[in-house]
């Protein structure tokens, strides 16, 4: 099984309390994941739930889930 990786180029940058900060990574090792990919995961679920089209590569990985 080949997977195809999606080359991360982009930087976002928020400015968040340092309890969300912490929040933020709690909640990632909780869902052993890093904060990045949570992040990812939750805009992804948000967007597929109120039918927010999804550029083509990233509705690919999604389904691969």
């Amino acid at each position: 099984m080949h997977s195809q990786v999606m080359t991360k180029s982009v930087n976002f940058t928020i400015r968040v309390t340092p309890q969300m900060r912490e929040l933020m990574n709690r909640a990632a090792i909780a869902d052993n994941r890093s904060v990045t990919q949570l992040i990812e995961t939750l805009i992804l679920k948000f967007a597929q739930e109120r039918g927010i089209a999804l550029p083509k590569d990233i509705q690919q990985k999604a389904t691969k889930r």
